[in-house]
Formats: C-alpha cells, structure tokens, sequence
C-alpha cells in the first residue's frame, strides 16, 4: 500500500482529489488524510506528508489549486534570477478569477495573453514579465524591508547571466506606466546598458567614477592579454589605467586574489596601471578614491 502510495505521487509530490478517487476511492484518500500519510495543502490538493515542506512540491500544489501560471518571485526562483526561495509562493490568475490566496500562497489577477513557459513540469511566467511584476509587488509601500535589494539583484542577475537583456525589459516597462517604483526601474537598466554588472558597480559610477576634469570611464573595458581578453570595471583607455572595484568577499577568496594579481601582472606588461578599490573603501570614503584616479591620471597624461 505504501509503495503504491508513493507511485501515486512520484511525479510532483502532490495532486488533486478528485484526480485521485476514480482510482482509488474517495474512502481511501480520506483514510489516507486521516493517518497522517496524505496532508491537505490547499482545498482540493493533497500531498505526501513526508514532502509537505518539499519547495517543488508546494509549487505544483499551488499550480494545481489554483490552475494558474508561477510567477512574480517564484518565477525567478525556477529562471535561476534569485538563489534563495522564498516561504511565499506566488501565482497569476486571469482577471475574474474569484481564488483566494493563503498561508504561504500569493494569487494575483492580471490580463495576459503570454504562453507559459515549461520549467521542471510547471507552468512559469516569462522571465521579463515576472522581473517587471516583482519590482512593481516589491516596490509598494507595504513591501518588507530588503525588498527593493532583491528586486534589484534579481535584474541585475538576470541581464548579467543573459537571461534576458535591459532593451526586453525597458520595452516592457515602457508599456507598464502605472507599475510602482517605474523611474527607479529605468534608471537601473541604464546603468546596467551602461556596463554597471554589480550594485557595487553602480555605487562606482554614482559616487568615485565621475570626476570633475577627467573624462568618463568606459564600463567593461576589453583588453587583449596573450592568455585572452580580460575586462576592466573601469578604464581610461588613452592613458592605459584601470579601475577594478573589489567586492566585499574579494579578501576572502584566496584564490580570486592570485588570479587577479596575475591578471595585473599582465597588463602591466602592457604598460597599463591598474587600481584596486576595495569595497570598505570605495563606501566609506569616495572623495579619496575619486582624488586617486584623478592622480594617476594626470601623472600619465602627455597633458
């Protein structure tokens, strides 16, 4: 019996009742539920006790309760745009649809006319929307603390890592004119289209790359090594310097740090300079590192 329990179930970890009775009887699914080996999710939709907490299981418990699309957050979690899985499950529904959420489920209604994509048997919302839908749901007044950071990262990965790119995502926004935090939005893609790849990078730009007198640094800067081509977070190409902001775990990594002192051996060999601002520096004290650019810089302009 329980071995046929569990083949019931092998494939999602949960189902819905009445796609189980007319094989094996109500009498027993309720038996089941009973003795604690089936636990009920969300109305309608059982699942094995042993992986009631399982992530992929209360997502296709959710799909299966609510015959909606994953979305918002959830989404990003499937497209590989946000490492950490929220408690809250989130799902879109049509407009209309009378559903209500519930502990740990998010149901939103909205208009669309977007196929699903199949990610791991479950329906998930496109990466683009789902990015557009959780900056404008995280971005309200009521949103929890820490929720524009992730909002943030989430697009910032997702452009880094390819998934999409800042001309999709400035194009829908450009249809969305009512969506919470849109100006916010827009001046993140322009900093990501411009080569910012980090909030770091951002930070870099904002606060120590624009300097009064010194032209403006190009982003993601290709140089040519013998062991191929590297780039630079910075440069000022006509005068060979380089700018690399370290993040806050670079001192950390030993083996990061080896690979970049390589990496600076051989551009020295090519006559360029390269500065390291570490990222304790770079937030604690811009006006310094700004007066170290604008110092090399002019000890090897011609000028």
């Amino acid at each position: 019996m329980t071995h046929d329990l569990e083949n019931l179930f092998a494939h999602s970890g949960a189902a819905r009742m009445r796609d189980l009775t007319p094989w094996i009887g109500e009498r027993s699914v309720r038996g089941w539920l009973k003795q604690g080996r089936l636990v009920r999710l969300h109305p309608g939709v059982v699942a094995l006790d042993d992986r009631r907490d399982d992530w992929l299981v209360r997502a296709h418990a959710a799909v299966l309760y609510t015959n909606g699309v994953l979305s918002h957050t959830t989404a990003l979690v499937l497209w590989g745009a946000i490492a950490e899985r929220p408690t809250r499950l989130h799902v879109s529904v049509p407009v209309g649809r009378g559903l209500r959420g519930g502990p740990g489920l998010v149901v939103h209604r909205r208009m669309t006319d977007e196929r699903p994509y199949d990610i791991s048997g479950l329906p998930v919302m496109g990466v683009d929307s789902a990015l557009v839908d959780t900056w404008a749901f995280l971005n309200r007044r009521a949103a929890q603390p820490g929720s524009v950071q992730l909002a943030r990262a989430a697009v910032i990965n997702a452009v880094r890592s390819g998934r999409t790119t800042t001309r999709r995502l400035t194009d829908m926004v450009l249809t969305r004119p009512n969506i919470a935090g849109r100006s916010e939005l827009r001046e993140l893609l322009d900093l990501i289209a411009g080569g910012c790849q980090s909030e770091l990078e951002i930070w870099g730009v904002r606060r120590v790359l624009s300097i009064e007198g010194l032209p403006r640094p190009h982003q993601q800067y290709r140089v040519e090594l013998p062991g191929g081509p590297v780039s630079l977070d910075a440069a000022l190409p006509e005068v060979k310097l380089g700018i690399e902001l370290d993040g806050a775990a670079f001192h950390g990594d030993r083996a990061a740090r080896e690979r970049d002192i390589a990496r600076d051996t051989a551009l020295a060999s090519l006559g360029w300079q390269i500065l390291r601002f570490s990222y304790r520096r770079l937030t604690a004290d811009p006006d310094g590192c700004r007066r170290d650019i604008a110092a090399a810089y002019r000890r090897r302009s011609p000028r």
